[in-house]
């Protein structure tokens, strides 16, 4: 379990390393309009970018939501193991 915890630690961090990119990033591009890659100098349709993810983004975020399925599997069976052990 500990290494499961470990292992969504690292890709948590990860994706607010990313998270923390795209906000230092969609600052930036408050500070300096103008024609960008993203719009090509046109406003979207609200104002604002939408939220667009890479691909390694989007593995990391499948990779957490199957560890924490993993770790949430392993809690039960060991919570499961301790209430057995308490009533024998």
């Amino acid at each position: 379990m500990n290494a499961i915890k470990r292992e969504i630690d690292t890709a948590k961090g990860f994706l607010d390393r990313k998270a923390d990119e795209k906000a230092r990033n969609a600052l930036t591009a408050q500070l300096h309009p103008g024609i960008t890659s993203h719009t090509d100098g046109f406003e979207d349709q609200h104002g604002e970018p939408d939220d667009i993810i890479d691909e390694e983004e989007l593995q990391q975020i499948r990779e957490l939501k199957d560890l924490k399925k993993q770790y949430r599997e392993q809690y039960n069976e060991l919570r499961e193991l301790q209430n057995e052990i308490r009533f024998t």
